[in-house]
């Protein structure tokens, strides 16, 4: 998978219409919403934070998540038009700004931005011209990882400057034919018992960016204290039997020893994530969400739920508990929905939304504490949050309609 600008290969023809669309619908807004300066944007300094983008533009939102009050376009061009956004409770005030390779402004570093005063930029540094940044994990006081895309080093930074301080080799686990890059993305701090791991996706393409015969997770001791600190002590294969699942893209969700088991139950908690295997153009429904044991350090046999049960690929999920979770799909066609289904059971219970695709289409989503489910619509015609409450039988909110925000919704974080 390229995800270097874009998430998707498939949405090119609808990226070029969407860009058109909303560079209108930003031209006629312009006049009741001029950018603000980095000195005078405004907006609370907790609530949803969502990265908006045209793909030629970059901005973003902040909505209060109890009264649906939207604070928009809080200075266009401050971040760049592909980023995405993560926050740390550990790191209050601060919400850390990952400017990926792809965008038509500010690309290939990582940018902090100071919540209580404003947004302004505290500082931004690169991680190399072409590097493709895709996450950033803070460990502790003095260390955060990096994961860059197009290159074989994972990089160790300091969290209050951005500047490297190290660097961890992943060329060993690349596929042959890629240049000793492994291709990784996704990233999840694991802290239980004293353990301080991180786990890494690696999507192990070849060269031409196609899935091989397997990806894989690996596993990064991160305790200060201990001797391997920052190095590599496993790698988790996704694969069991003949079966392997390739191209883990989403991120990391942490569930719960109560709310699921294997079939042979071990009690530990599990992160998921969703595989999508061949996709696109070469759409087939061959993998799905997969669960990786960050105790005894494996892949569990079998899907949570498949592609193939869906009839589509997984974008995106997160779980609310045993038996209700929610994920936004796309299928061959390119039309996208958001469903609710039942990771015990590993089946579909509902489908909340289906949109054809023609002018966008439905991407990330985030569950706060609150029960509130915000969904990004990125249809041009409407762009906007979708609120769900999964409270109330997933019953629609703000109206049935989304909440709009400017610029079409990308990317959320909870800043809390």
């Amino acid at each position: 998978m390229t995800s270097a600008a874009r998430p998707y290969r498939r949405h090119k023809t609808i990226r070029s219409t969407l860009a058109a669309a909303c560079a209108a619908l930003l031209l006629a807004n312009l006049n009741s919403c001029e950018p603000q300066p980095d000195d005078s944007a405004w907006a609370p300094p907790q609530g949803v934070f969502a990265v908006t983008t045209d793909y030629g533009t970059g901005c973003f939102s902040v909505v209060d998540p109890s009264t649906l009050q939207a604070y928009n376009d809080i200075g266009v061009d401050r971040i760049g038009s592909d980023a995405v956004s993560r926050y740390f409770p550990s790191t209050p005030g601060r919400i850390y700004i990952v400017n990926r390779q792809g965008g038509l402004t500010s690309h290939d570093n990582i940018q902090i931005l100071d919540t209580e005063n404003r947004y302004r930029t505290i500082t931004q540094k690169s991680t190399g011209d072409g590097s493709n940044p895709h996450d950033l994990a803070v460990i502790d006081d003095d260390r955060a990882y990096v994961t860059r895309y197009n290159r074989p080093g994972l990089w160790i930074i300091d969290p209050d400057t951005a500047a490297k301080t190290g660097e961890i080799d992943l060329s060993a686990y690349a596929d042959s034919s890629a240049g000793g890059v492994p291709y990784m993305s996704r990233m999840y701090h694991y802290t239980e018992g004293g353990a301080s791991l991180v786990f890494v996706a690696l999507q192990r393409l070849n060269e031409k960016l196609n899935p091989t015969d397997y990806s894989s997770v690996i596993v990064i001791q991160a305790d200060s204290a201990s001797p391997d600190c920052d190095t590599v002590i496993e790698e988790i294969r996704l694969q069991w039997g003949s079966e392997s699942a390739t191209n883990p893209y989403t991120a990391f969700r942490r569930v719960p020893a109560s709310w699921w088991q294997p079939p042979a139950a071990d009690g530990h908690d599990h992160l998921f994530i969703s595989c999508v295997g061949r996709f696109g153009y070469n759409f087939t429904l061959d993998c799905g969400i997969v669960a990786v044991d960050p105790v005894d350090l494996h892949c569990e046999e079998g899907y949570v739920i498949s592609e193939t049960t869906i009839g589509s690929e997984i974008s995106d999920f997160v779980v609310k508990s045993g038996t209700q979770a929610y994920a936004t799909t796309s299928d061959s066609a390119f039309a996208s929905g958001l469903i609710a289904f039942d990771p015990g059971a590993g089946s579909v219970t509902s489908v909340l939304r289906a949109d054809s695709g023609n002018w966008g289409y439905l991407w990330s989503l985030a569950l706060h504490s609150s029960g509130v489910l915000f969904v990004c619509d990125r249809n041009a015609l409407d762009p906007g949050l979708r609120v769900y409450d999964t409270g109330d039988s997933d019953a629609p909110m703000n109206g049935g309609g989304p909440l709009y925000l400017g610029l079409p919704p990308f990317d959320l974080s909870f800043i809390e």
